[in-house]
Protein backbone atom coordinates (compact mmCIF):
# COMPACT_ATOMS: atom_id res chain seq x y z
CA UNK A 1 0.00 0.00 0.00
CA UNK A 2 3.37 2.73 0.79
CA UNK A 3 4.27 1.65 -2.64
CA UNK A 4 0.83 2.05 -4.20
CA UNK A 5 0.61 5.55 -2.32
CA UNK A 6 4.51 6.80 -3.23
CA UNK A 7 3.41 6.10 -7.05
CA UNK A 8 0.12 8.07 -7.01
CA UNK A 9 1.73 11.06 -5.12
CA UNK A 10 4.88 11.12 -7.98
CA UNK A 11 2.17 11.50 -10.60
CA UNK A 12 -0.08 13.92 -8.92
CA UNK A 13 3.35 15.77 -8.60
CA UNK A 14 3.76 15.28 -12.68
CA UNK A 15 0.57 16.32 -13.35
CA UNK A 16 0.86 19.44 -11.70
CA UNK A 17 4.02 20.00 -13.48
CA UNK A 18 2.71 19.71 -16.65
CA UNK A 19 -0.19 21.73 -15.66
CA UNK A 20 2.39 24.66 -15.27
CA UNK A 21 3.44 24.54 -19.04
CA UNK A 22 -0.04 25.66 -20.44
CA UNK A 23 1.17 29.30 -19.63
CA UNK A 24 3.52 28.85 -23.23
CA UNK A 25 4.54 31.78 -25.03
CA UNK A 26 4.43 31.63 -28.40
CA UNK A 27 6.60 35.17 -28.80
CA UNK A 28 9.50 34.13 -27.45
CA UNK A 29 11.26 32.41 -30.75
CA UNK A 30 14.99 31.45 -30.05
CA UNK A 31 17.45 30.66 -32.75
CA UNK A 32 20.12 28.36 -31.86
CA UNK A 33 22.99 28.41 -34.82
CA UNK A 34 24.38 25.40 -35.72
CA UNK A 35 27.74 24.44 -37.14
CA UNK A 36 27.93 23.15 -41.03
CA UNK A 37 27.42 25.42 -44.23
CA UNK A 38 23.38 25.68 -45.27
CA UNK A 39 22.93 24.53 -48.73
CA UNK A 40 19.10 25.66 -49.28
CA UNK A 41 18.29 27.70 -52.20
CA UNK A 42 18.45 31.60 -52.36
CA UNK A 43 15.13 33.54 -52.38
CA UNK A 44 15.22 33.99 -55.75
CA UNK A 45 15.42 30.26 -56.36
CA UNK A 46 12.86 29.61 -53.85
CA UNK A 47 10.85 31.52 -55.85
CA UNK A 48 11.60 29.51 -59.26
CA UNK A 49 10.85 26.41 -57.44
CA UNK A 50 7.44 27.52 -56.20
CA UNK A 51 6.93 28.05 -59.82
CA UNK A 52 7.48 24.62 -60.91
CA UNK A 53 5.82 23.20 -58.20
CA UNK A 54 2.43 24.93 -58.78
CA UNK A 55 2.34 24.30 -62.21
CA UNK A 56 -0.74 21.34 -63.31
CA UNK A 57 1.83 19.34 -65.69
CA UNK A 58 2.13 15.73 -65.24
CA UNK A 59 5.05 14.94 -62.97
CA UNK A 60 7.58 12.13 -63.97
CA UNK A 61 10.23 9.98 -61.99
CA UNK A 62 13.18 9.23 -64.04
CA UNK A 63 13.70 5.66 -63.88
CA UNK A 64 17.46 6.33 -62.75
CA UNK A 65 15.63 7.23 -59.69
CA UNK A 66 14.29 3.88 -58.90
CA UNK A 67 14.68 2.43 -55.29
CA UNK A 68 15.16 3.79 -52.12
CA UNK A 69 17.88 5.67 -51.04
CA UNK A 70 18.69 6.44 -46.99
CA UNK A 71 20.83 8.90 -44.95
CA UNK A 72 21.53 9.46 -41.35
CA UNK A 73 22.54 12.70 -39.93
CA UNK A 74 23.56 14.16 -36.31
CA UNK A 75 23.13 18.01 -36.97
CA UNK A 76 21.13 20.34 -38.19
CA UNK A 77 21.41 23.33 -40.59
CA UNK A 78 19.08 25.49 -38.57
CA UNK A 79 17.00 25.03 -35.31
CA UNK A 80 14.44 27.57 -34.55
CA UNK A 81 12.26 27.10 -31.69
CA UNK A 82 8.99 28.79 -32.37
CA UNK A 83 7.44 28.50 -28.00
CA UNK A 84 8.94 29.17 -25.21
CA UNK A 85 8.52 27.29 -21.94
CA UNK A 86 8.90 28.55 -18.59
CA UNK A 87 11.26 27.80 -16.08
CA UNK A 88 10.27 24.72 -14.35
CA UNK A 89 8.60 23.13 -17.31
CA UNK A 90 8.16 19.40 -17.05
CA UNK A 91 10.16 19.51 -20.75
CA UNK A 92 12.50 20.98 -22.37
CA UNK A 93 13.15 21.10 -26.30
CA UNK A 94 16.68 21.28 -27.75
CA UNK A 95 19.03 20.41 -30.77
CA UNK A 96 20.21 17.72 -31.94
CA UNK A 97 19.12 14.05 -32.44
CA UNK A 98 20.22 11.67 -35.07
CA UNK A 99 17.88 10.87 -37.69
CA UNK A 100 17.62 8.81 -40.46
CA UNK A 101 16.06 9.03 -43.49
CA UNK A 102 14.42 6.82 -45.89
CA UNK A 103 13.36 7.91 -50.05
CA UNK A 104 11.85 5.50 -52.25
CA UNK A 105 10.89 6.16 -55.80
CA UNK A 106 9.12 3.88 -58.50
CA UNK A 107 8.97 5.07 -62.17
CA UNK A 108 6.59 2.86 -63.14
CA UNK A 109 3.77 3.54 -60.28
CA UNK A 110 4.51 7.23 -59.81
CA UNK A 111 4.91 6.28 -56.20
CA UNK A 112 7.04 7.75 -53.59
CA UNK A 113 7.74 7.82 -49.66
CA UNK A 114 10.05 9.83 -47.41
CA UNK A 115 10.11 9.08 -43.65
CA UNK A 116 12.14 9.93 -40.67
CA UNK A 117 12.93 8.24 -37.69
CA UNK A 118 12.38 11.37 -35.21
CA UNK A 119 11.85 15.14 -35.67
CA UNK A 120 15.86 15.68 -35.07
CA UNK A 121 15.45 17.59 -32.47
CA UNK A 122 15.32 16.22 -28.56
CA UNK A 123 12.81 16.61 -25.94
CA UNK A 124 14.05 16.47 -22.20
CA UNK A 125 12.80 15.40 -19.27
CA UNK A 126 14.24 15.60 -15.69
CA UNK A 127 11.01 13.83 -14.65
CA UNK A 128 10.02 11.58 -17.17
CA UNK A 129 11.49 9.06 -19.50
CA UNK A 130 10.31 10.36 -23.20
CA UNK A 131 10.16 8.45 -26.60
CA UNK A 132 9.65 10.13 -29.72
CA UNK A 133 8.24 7.15 -31.74
CA UNK A 134 7.32 7.80 -35.94
CA UNK A 135 3.62 6.82 -36.80
CA UNK A 136 3.04 7.42 -40.33
CA UNK A 137 4.00 9.69 -43.39
CA UNK A 138 2.65 11.00 -46.66
CA UNK A 139 4.39 12.03 -49.28
CA UNK A 140 3.40 13.75 -52.78
CA UNK A 141 5.85 14.80 -55.75
CA UNK A 142 5.41 18.00 -56.18
CA UNK A 143 7.66 19.03 -59.13
CA UNK A 144 10.10 16.46 -61.39
CA UNK A 145 12.15 17.80 -64.73
CA UNK A 146 12.15 14.20 -65.60
CA UNK A 147 15.65 13.85 -65.39
CA UNK A 148 17.60 15.27 -61.76
CA UNK A 149 15.58 17.14 -60.19
CA UNK A 150 12.41 16.45 -57.91
CA UNK A 151 10.86 18.38 -55.34
CA UNK A 152 8.67 16.58 -52.59
CA UNK A 153 6.29 17.16 -49.93
CA UNK A 154 6.01 15.64 -47.03
CA UNK A 155 3.93 15.07 -43.40
CA UNK A 156 5.32 12.53 -40.53
CA UNK A 157 3.75 12.29 -37.66
CA UNK A 158 5.26 10.82 -34.04
CA UNK A 159 3.93 10.50 -31.00
CA UNK A 160 6.17 11.19 -28.00
CA UNK A 161 5.71 9.47 -24.85
CA UNK A 162 6.48 10.54 -21.64
CA UNK A 163 6.68 7.75 -18.89
CA UNK A 164 6.92 8.10 -15.06
CA UNK A 165 7.95 5.31 -12.95
CA UNK A 166 6.77 3.03 -16.08
CA UNK A 167 3.28 4.45 -15.99
CA UNK A 168 2.40 6.41 -18.64
CA UNK A 169 1.99 10.05 -17.59
CA UNK A 170 2.25 12.44 -21.07
CA UNK A 171 1.44 11.49 -24.73
CA UNK A 172 2.21 14.34 -27.17
CA UNK A 173 1.70 14.28 -30.84
CA UNK A 174 3.98 15.85 -33.39
CA UNK A 175 3.12 16.35 -37.15
CA UNK A 176 6.10 17.21 -39.44
CA UNK A 177 5.40 19.25 -42.77
CA UNK A 178 8.80 18.90 -45.09
CA UNK A 179 9.72 20.48 -48.02
CA UNK A 180 12.23 18.05 -49.69
CA UNK A 181 14.30 18.87 -52.86
CA UNK A 182 16.13 16.25 -54.52
CA UNK A 183 18.93 16.28 -56.90
CA UNK A 184 20.40 12.98 -58.84
CA UNK A 185 24.17 13.11 -58.65
CA UNK A 186 24.86 9.90 -59.50
CA UNK A 187 23.39 6.23 -60.11
CA UNK A 188 24.63 5.69 -56.16
CA UNK A 189 23.85 9.32 -54.72
CA UNK A 190 21.20 12.16 -54.34
CA UNK A 191 21.60 15.31 -52.80
CA UNK A 192 18.52 16.23 -50.59
CA UNK A 193 17.71 19.67 -49.05
CA UNK A 194 15.12 19.55 -46.40
CA UNK A 195 13.08 22.30 -44.92
CA UNK A 196 10.92 21.36 -41.41
CA UNK A 197 7.90 22.73 -39.54
CA UNK A 198 7.63 20.78 -36.69
CA UNK A 199 3.50 21.42 -35.42
CA UNK A 200 2.42 20.15 -31.72
CA UNK A 201 -1.19 18.38 -32.02
CA UNK A 202 -1.86 17.96 -28.52
CA UNK A 203 -2.39 17.40 -25.51
CA UNK A 204 -3.56 21.13 -25.20
CA UNK A 205 -2.67 20.84 -21.05
CA UNK A 206 0.75 21.41 -21.94
CA UNK A 207 0.40 24.11 -25.00
CA UNK A 208 0.15 21.92 -27.96
CA UNK A 209 -3.13 23.69 -29.70
CA UNK A 210 -1.96 22.56 -33.40
CA UNK A 211 0.36 25.47 -33.67
CA UNK A 212 4.35 25.21 -34.84
CA UNK A 213 6.86 24.73 -32.22
CA UNK A 214 10.13 24.44 -34.64
CA UNK A 215 11.38 24.94 -37.47
CA UNK A 216 14.78 23.53 -39.21
CA UNK A 217 16.48 22.69 -41.83
CA UNK A 218 18.99 20.09 -43.04
CA UNK A 219 20.87 18.81 -45.78
CA UNK A 220 22.49 14.92 -46.49
CA UNK A 221 23.44 12.60 -49.46
CA UNK A 222 21.42 10.24 -49.82
CA UNK A 223 22.75 6.24 -50.83
CA UNK A 224 20.84 4.07 -52.60
CA UNK A 225 20.01 0.73 -50.63
CA UNK A 226 21.09 -2.53 -53.19
CA UNK A 227 18.88 -4.82 -51.60
CA UNK A 228 15.58 -2.54 -50.85
CA UNK A 229 12.44 -3.51 -52.05
CA UNK A 230 9.77 -1.12 -52.71
CA UNK A 231 7.10 -2.49 -50.03
CA UNK A 232 6.95 1.03 -48.50
CA UNK A 233 4.87 2.76 -51.88
CA UNK A 234 2.51 -0.51 -51.41
CA UNK A 235 0.87 -0.17 -48.28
Amino acid sequence: MELISVTLGLITSAALLISSCSAISHSGSATIPLEGPSNLESPEEAKQVEQLVNRADRQVIPSTWDGCWTAEISSLDSFEQLVSLPPGSLITIGCCAIVRYQMCFDHSSGGVYFSASNPGWKMNSDWLAVDQLAEKSTTALSYSDAKEFIVLRSTEVFTSRGDLLAVPAMTLRLSSRSDLHASHRDRDRIFVEGSTEDICEGPKLIGCVGKPWVISTWHADFMRERHAGLTKLNN
